[in-house]
């Protein structure tokens, strides 16, 4: 069924402790299955894999409803979700051509020590024309940081320490924001705005 499907493409765990195991999670286990940003990366993730990203904005629509979220609020959410993301795609393509995506979601880890693994989830690993190998990382916020953040975010200094350590040559990490927010019109209903910034950070 749609609610069975929508949980195995979502989160394999629940879909089997709930449609094999029969067992209910409690309600703080349970994801909210209506947040922007998480639509946003997982559309992100399938166009880099080479899928119909707006088939997977489809299935997220249908098991947000499977779990009882409103309508309106599922078509508030993914026609932003939509526009955010087509309008990135627009925004960007001819510098995309340049890139050559390896991979996505990619889950790696790094032993350290006898007592400490290192694990990190590159958002996206692609190989730019001149520049070498590089680590994409996707955010999407309402307040793009400083470069003087960017410079020591420990997230991504994990995951290149992880990838290096895996024998990946990484050359460069671009930061891929998406800048959302509310933006009020007088006399329209508020809408969802986008501001496309790319940072490299070349190493």
């Amino acid at each position: 069924g749609t609610t069975a499907y929508g949980e195995a493409s979502n989160c394999e765990r629940k879909y089997q402790y709930h449609q094999i195991e029969k067992i209910v999670l409690k309600p703080a286990l349970v994801p909210d299955p209506v947040r922007r940003g998480t639509w946003l990366a997982s559309c992100q993730e399938a166009r880099r894999k080479g899928k119909d990203w707006t088939a997977r904005l489809d299935e997220l629509r249908e098991y947000a409803a499977s779990v009882d979220v409103p309508t309106e609020k599922i078509d508030k959410l993914s026609t932003e979700v939509f526009d955010l993301l087509l309008g990135k795609i627009e925004f960007w393509a001819h510098e995309d051509a340049e890139y050559e995506f390896i991979g996505s979601e990619i889950e790696l880890q790094a032993r350290v020590s006898p007592t400490l693994t290192l694990s990190a989830t590159l958002d996206g690993l692609a190989r730019h024309e001149t520049k070498g190998l590089g680590i994409i990382e996707d955010k999407s916020t309402q307040q793009i940081p400083t470069s003087e953040w960017r410079a020591v975010d420990p997230q991504t200094a994990i995951q290149y320490f992880v990838a290096k350590r895996n024998g990946y040559d990484v050359r460069w990490i671009l930061f891929d924001y998406m800048k959302t927010t509310k933006a009020p019109v007088r006399g329209l209903r508020k809408t969802a705005t986008s501001t496309q910034t790319r940072s490299p950070q070349l190493l």
